[in-house]
């Protein structure tokens, strides 16, 4: 039912619990395109607004870390997006690529939903496609036990 799906991914186990059930989709026959989201650093010294933009090795870091992922999954395309807010950057690709569907992971514990959390609201909200919010598996088993 979903022949485009994008799954956004950061470093937490959550995102990739959501990743695996991606790549199951995939196995089904959807195209993967595996998005994660670097932010360039905030320049607290000088003029409001300024940016450090992200350095040469973190973003190639960045990138060798999400081409290793998304080259588990046979055809995954890997998507580094640089920018400054999370949510609005991939609510922007996903407006320019037209996927059926964006998969997100909520985060766990109170600091990291407070921070995180917004993103996937702002997904919610904003995303011209459906939006599958996806829990890590261990937490719905500890939950119903």
């Amino acid at each position: 039912p979903y022949p485009r799906v994008a799954v956004a991914i950061d470093h937490s186990e959550a995102s990739l619990a959501a990743l695996r059930l991606a790549g199951r989709l995939a196995a089904d026959g959807a195209h993967l395109s595996v998005l994660h989201v670097v932010a360039p650093i905030p320049k607290y010294h000088a003029i409001a607004g300024q940016v450090i933009p992200v350095s040469p090795g973190a973003r190639h870091a960045a990138e060798l870390w999400l081409t290793g992922l998304a080259s588990e999954i046979p055809g995954a395309d890997a998507v580094l997006i640089e920018g400054t807010h999370a949510g609005d950057e991939i609510v922007r690709w996903s407006e320019e690529n037209h996927p059926d569907l964006i998969m997100v992971a909520p985060h766990e514990g109170l600091l990291s939903r407070a921070l995180a959390g917004s993103i996937v609201s702002f997904v919610l909200q904003h995303a011209p496609v459906p939006v599958l919010v996806v829990r890590q598996e261990h937490h719905r088993k500890s939950r119903s036990a």
